[in-house]
């Protein structure tokens, strides 16, 4: 009786902690990857080259990302804070999996459990979407805080580059606050609609 207690409160623990990280995470791989979307927020933030060199520079480190492909035309500062960058994408991504993988794992077990999954879902999207929207909020009001509190708490001592680098160039300021917005956006939408729809359940 008691191993089926524990058994129970870890599928539990499980299904709450997997889906509030599915929430957060989901979107990163889609993001990570689109040199397109890039090219839009490039444009938005007046970045002032070829479209078609942007484009090669932005698959380029999309590549990066997947395979570890050489940066050559970056410095070498440059270079280290892009392989943090392309260690915090990919671990995310690895977690995004893991947590969708195991959301579905323990949900097919907890399917007689139709109160617990409505009650931790409703507290899960909410808790997200309240928190996120906190840090939307803050980072509207105050971006250049937000980034650098983000980048003391995610990086080491090489994300700070002059306006005039390479990197900056390719990636204004502009263009991440625009991209953490569209972030943002991408876990408040889902958690909000998930929200509402179970609340309405009883």
């Amino acid at each position: 009786m008691r191993e089926t207690s524990h058994l129970d409160f870890l599928l539990k623990a499980v299904f709450i902690i997997s889906l509030s990280l599915s929430f957060v995470l989901w979107s990163v791989p889609i993001l990570s990857s689109s040199y397109g979307m890039w090219l839009v927020l490039q444009k938005n933030s007046n970045v002032h080259m070829n479209p078609a060199d942007l484009e090669n520079y932005n698959n380029r480190i999309i590549e990066f990302f997947k395979t570890g492909s050489n940066l050559e035309f970056l410095n070498a500062n440059e270079s280290s804070h892009m392989n943090d960058v392309g260690y915090i994408v990919n671990n995310s991504n690895a977690i995004a999996g893991i947590s969708l993988a195991m959301l579905m794992f323990s949900a097919y077990f907890l399917t007689d459990r139709k109160d617990f999954i409505i009650k931790s879902t409703k507290i899960a999207s909410a808790v997200v979407f309240s928190v996120i929207l906190l840090i939307a909020v803050f980072a509207y009001l105050d971006f250049q805080t937000a980034f650098l509190l983000f980048h003391k708490i995610s990086f080491v001592n090489n994300f700070s580059f002059p306006s005039d680098s390479f990197l900056k160039t390719l990636y204004p300021d502009g263009f991440f606050l625009e991209l953490g917005m569209v972030y943002l956006l991408s876990v408040m939408i889902p958690s909000l609609i998930v929200a509402v729809i179970f609340f309405k359940l009883k």
